[in-house]
């Protein structure tokens, strides 16, 4: 059972989640800052056609109602896929520097676990692929990280 009982409603607590996620991540864009050599933070439900690589790409996946449902309250894990993409001439740089992203931003997003969101009550990994040949579409370059985002929404 998540600890923190603030809540709000489903639709507008993943919406809150995914725009306060995308902000962490584009606060880190900045010069001097952790992520820095990354163009483009963008939604996938959001996307240009083409944005300017390196890009981090949000995609969110599903919402699963965990533990007991607590009268006007239901306890959530919303997963989402950080996916980078990373293009560059050389095989070798391309695999590694889209596999670096990818963790550097996983860092980003796990120094604070609850995203400064009263409702949040953690961030939990579900997997990480690294950059692979069978991640490679001519020069472009793909990692990603898998996460849940457990909150507590009103029913």
């Amino acid at each position: 059972m998540i600890a923190n009982k603030a809540a709000i409603p489903l639709r507008l607590a993943l919406e809150e989640i995914q725009e306060k996620i995308k902000s962490i991540l584009e606060q880190e864009t900045l010069p001097e800052g952790y992520l820095q050599d990354v163009e483009t933070v963008i939604r996938g439900d959001r996307a240009r056609p083409k944005p300017a690589t390196p890009v981090i790409w949000l995609f969110t996946n599903s919402v699963s109602p965990e533990g007991k449902t607590l009268g006007l309250t239901q306890d959530n894990g919303f997963s989402i896929t950080l996916s980078v993409v990373y293009k560059n001439d050389d095989p070798s740089k391309g695999f590694s520097m889209a596999s670096d992203i990818a963790l550097r931003a996983r860092e980003v997003i796990l120094r604070d676990r609850k995203l400064g969101l009263d409702y949040v009550s953690d961030i939990k990994d579900i997997n990480t692929t690294l950059s692979n040949p069978a991640m490679a579409n001519g020069n472009l370059y793909n990692a990603e990280w898998m996460f849940s985002v457990k909150f507590t929404s009103k029913n």
